[in-house]
């Protein structure tokens, strides 16, 4: 490679051998860009540098130089298209943000709605029982009620029968109204028992 480049660059000053291999260099990436849209050029820098030095390689390769790194620093143009390119892509970006956090927030509003729904059903179904139970107590205390009171205007009846002392302690003994012993319905009491020396 040295005596390639030493046959090559024979008698040229240094400034003159970086103006030839510059040369070189320019006249391939305007090959290889004239193969390449602006898009692919502006976006995949990577393979644009691979081609140049593929390409370029052999080329000055012949000149006894030997390609070791090439990077591109920096693509633009005098019209701004690049930049245009580079607000068309960050505004696509925004706007696929932005349509990212509406469908969430859409999302999460109609979970939060289902949620609060759920709950309001429980809420209803719960007091409607809370409700349906206290109608129940009202109901049942006012029975009690009723069957308390009829027992006490019984008790406190003057035509109430006699009962036996002896018998007063068992719990199922009611006293009856003598009213209610001409229903037909009611037991009869035995007629010893009434003559009873210990009947109250």
């Amino acid at each position: 490679v040295l005596k390639i480049a030493s046959e090559q660059f024979l008698g040229m000053s240094q400034e003159e051998m970086m103006s030839t291999i510059l040369m070189t260099l320019e006249g391939h990436l305007r090959a290889i860009l004239a193969t390449l849209t602006v898009e692919e050029v502006y976006r995949d820098r990577d393979q644009f540098a691979s081609l140049v030095r593929d390409v370029a390689g052999m080329d000055v390769g012949r000149m006894g130089i030997e390609i070791l790194s090439f990077t591109i620093k920096d693509v633009y143009d005098r019209v701004e298209y690049l930049t245009s390119l580079g607000r068309s892509q960050t505004a696509a970006v925004k706007r696929d943000a932005d349509i990212g956090v509406a469908m969430a927030n859409r999302d999460a509003g109609i979970r939060e709605a289902e949620c609060e729904k759920t709950a309001m059903d429980v809420k209803y179904t719960t007091d409607t029982k809370i409700e349906d139970n206290a109608r129940m107590y009202k109901l049942q205390k006012a029975q009690f009620d009723t069957e308390v009171n009829a027992a006490l205007t019984c008790l406190s009846c003057p035509s109430v029968v006699p009962v036996c002392r002896a018998r007063l302690s068992c719990p199922s003994v009611v006293p009856v109204c003598r009213a209610r012993l001409s229903c037909p319905s009611v037991v009869p009491v035995c007629r010893a028992r009434l003559s009873c020396p210990s009947v109250v």
